[in-house]
């Protein structure tokens, strides 16, 4: 099946075809099970994702949407967490432990740098920081400790396009997981295990569900990885309620559809920002001029709905370009049906000290649009007047 069928009906969807079979996925919006003789063997064995038995541990709302999610990008198994960060702790720490290091890009996440930066270090596990898009220069970098490479596929919020493939073959050839967190752009544009990673991550919050209004995370790969994933998440308690999934399973019929559209309107809108003479530079891998643009090209399937740009006149120019939108609502995440916009420095890295985000490339000015599916018209005007408040 195409992508656009798999994801509204999942990997068999023949199992709901008896009258009287609900057409949505049901709810079991229950936090345990009633158990029997075979069940107790479960607990016995450990083998306890197998039966219905506990919601942190399983629940077959959850197992559904973690299935169509493996099902959409290719692996033998998916599961659900209860955020993006979730699935990405639990992918990193089921495998990592005091005195390796993980290898990732300076341009990551500020969430993930932080959990890095933070959390590990405590841990005693150390981050290593390279510009993911030169392939000597990560080769350079790898540690006799390196059991990881963490990268993400548009990275966050600068939108640099490491070479996956590579990468994968570096991976490989070194014994290093590769784990890529997804999340800008989706199944729809880009499937990581198609192209050696190991483990991929999304934050399903975002395109996946695609609705603002739900919190989760997925993460897939073979059965082997996926399995020490599923005792780390579940020890962890990163299990998500059965309600997310099925408000995730709602948002994921429509991905192909909204994640087209957002392409489409955020080439527009770059393209507009980049001749307009409030902006100094604009970041999309969509562009000729965005130095990762022939691997986007040739990897991606489209760009992604997200757009950062440099407004000249730095952050408080940016804040008031944010303030006069109409349309936009400032706000952070991404990859909602509306368009959403913020300032780097004062949200997803504003746990970072100056001199991390400057090390990370955010820079006075920096504005990241998450463009949505709107009108591109009515888009085009109000982004039009507000940059007109900043000349």
């Amino acid at each position: 099946m195409k992508l656009g069928t798999k994801a509204i009906h999942g990997r068999h969807p023949e199992l709901r075809r008896s009258p009287g079979d609900p057409v949505t996925f049901p709810v079991y919006q229950t936090s345990t099970f009633r158990l029997g003789d075979a069940d107790y063997e479960l607990f016995t064995t450990g083998n306890t994702r197998i039966g219905n038995l506990y919601t942190r541990l399983g629940n077959p709302t959850n197992r559904f949407i973690a299935d169509k999610f493996a099902y959409l990008h290719g692996a033998e198994r998916g599961e659900f967490f209860a955020s993006g960060m979730g699935a990405l702790s639990a992918a990193l720490l089921a495998f990592l432990k005091a005195g390796d290091s993980v290898l990732t890009s300076v341009s990551i996440y500020g969430g993930t740098m932080s959990l890095l930066n933070r959390e590990f270090r405590r841990l005693a596990i150390e981050p290593i920081y390279v510009d993911a898009e030169f392939v000597g220069v990560v080769k350079a970098a790898i540690k006799p400790t390196t059991r990881i490479f963490l990268f993400e596929t548009i990275s966050n919020p600068l939108l640099k396009v490491p070479n996956v493939p590579e990468l994968a073959a570096i991976a490989a050839e070194r014994g290093v997981l590769l784990v890529v967190d997804n999340t800008f752009a989706s199944p729809v544009n880009f499937r990581p295990l198609e192209h050696g990673a190991d483990i991929v991550v999304e934050s399903c919050t975002k395109y996946v569900a695609g609705h603002s209004d739900v919190i989760g995370g997925l993460a897939a790969g073979s059965d082997v990885l996926m399995e020490r994933v599923w005792r780390t998440g579940t020890s962890l308690g990163a299990s998500p309620d059965p309600l997310a999934a099925f408000l995730v399973d709602r948002g994921m019929k429509t991905l192909p559809l909204r994640v087209e559209r957002h392409n489409e309107n955020a080439m527009a809108v770059a393209e507009f920002l980049s001749a307009h003479g409030a902006v100094e530079k604009v970041f999309y891998p969509g562009l000729p001029s965005h130095p990762d643009n022939y691997v986007a090209k040739s990897m991606l399937g489209g760009f992604g709905g997200v757009v950062s740009f440099v407004l000249k006149g730095g952050n408080e120019a940016g804040i008031t370009f944010m303030r006069a939108l109409k349309i936009p609502i400032e706000a952070t995440s991404l990859g909602g049906v509306e368009s959403l916009v913020e300032m780097p420095f004062n949200t997803s890295h504003a746990p970072l000290t100056e001199a991390e985000r400057a090390a990370a490339g955010i820079v006075p000015g920096l504005v990241r649009l998450s463009v949505g599916i709107e009108e591109f018209e009515d888009l085009m005007e109000d982004v039009s007047q507000a940059l007109d408040t900043v000349l």
